[in-house]
């Protein structure tokens, strides 16, 4: 028989064991818990990401999401549904217990913060994710406004929604689903117009008429089927200061009107863009596919001092 002695040590043992399985239930529950479920929206209509001072705006069309402020304009829809996913996906911790000060000292909204709330049908707030204070606390926390519990995202990257505002709108500079019916490149007087004819592409310019070998088109078609893409968009201003180097006309097939730019000097690698009637955003566009399309014709441009 046992002597109480043995009995209690092993009464404090089984008691510890399930303490420590209980612990680690807890530990294990509250690590791999995520926002999906009752944390995150199932539907998101509205979020809007805040920085300083300013503030985009973003809404869900039927087909995609757009920039509503602070001004209309597509958004990458790609971009923002992996950051729903994102966010959807990431670990939570349980509610921190935390004093007004101790949530201060995290400058939860404060300096250097990203805010970003994401909203239902009619724009009531579902969840909020914001980073703390560069210095002291760079990680993302989100809380739920009705409950108002702070939660720490264990994996969430905060660089995420640092990112550029400009970099959560669509580069599409022209949309060619079709191809184009003819491009047109252009400085000074001189030109050169590749285009599609009798079932063939050919170069009109300079050098006389001559038809694209399958090596020429390898190189062509890619640049504008079935879009024209920037590498990136700035604001408006940063075209402001653009020296015109040549201009770019791409006609889309069909009735539609063409496209028209003014194409900059290389800088970098990138040639900064205006598009005619458009006066949000600066494209910045890949130098090396349109030097290939210069080349290709024959046609030599310098600064507009120089034609």
């Amino acid at each position: 028989m046992l002597s109480s002695s043995v009995m209690r040590r092993m009464a404090l043992a089984l008691l510890f064991l399930v303490a420590a399985a209980l612990l680690l239930r807890v530990r294990s529950g509250g690590r791999q818990e995520t926002m999906a479920g009752r944390y995150f929206p199932r539907k998101t209509a509205y979020f809007e990401i805040s920085r300083a001072t300013e503030t985009w705006k973003f809404r869900r069309l039927r087909n995609g999401w757009v920039l509503s402020e602070p001004f209309e304009y597509p958004a990458d829809s790609a971009e923002i549904r992996a950051l729903l996913v994102t966010a959807a996906a990431s670990r939570v911790s349980p509610p921190l217990v935390l004093s007004s000060a101790s949530a201060s000292a995290f400058g939860i909204g404060e300096g250097d913060s990203v805010t970003a709330v994401f909203m239902d049908e009619v724009r009531a707030p579902l969840l909020r994710l914001s980073t703390g204070k560069e210095a002291e606390q760079p990680e993302s926390f989100y809380w739920q406004d009705k409950a108002g519990d702070i939660r720490l995202a264990e994996d969430f990257p905060s660089a995420v929604l640092k990112r550029p505002f400009y970099d959560w709108l669509d580069r599409t500079a022209a949309f060619l689903p079709g191809g184009p019916d003819f491009v047109r490149l252009s400085c000074g007087s001189s030109s050169f117009t590749v285009e599609q004819s009798s079932a063939a592409w050919h170069l009109r310019g300079m050098r006389g008429e001559i038809e694209l070998s399958s090596a020429a088109l390898a190189g062509f078609l890619p640049v504008f089927v079935p879009s024209l893409e920037a590498a990136a968009l700035l604001p408006y201003q940063e075209c402001f200061a653009m020296q015109e180097e040549f201009r770019l006309e791409v006609k889309p097939s069909g009735p539609a009107l063409p496209y028209l730019f003014s194409i900059g000097q290389a800088e970098k690698g990138f040639r900064r863009a205006r598009k005619a009637g458009e006066g949000r955003v600066c494209f910045l566009l890949p130098d090396e596919k349109l030097s290939s399309l210069l080349q290709m014709g024959g046609l030599v441009c310098g600064s507009p001092g120089k034609h």
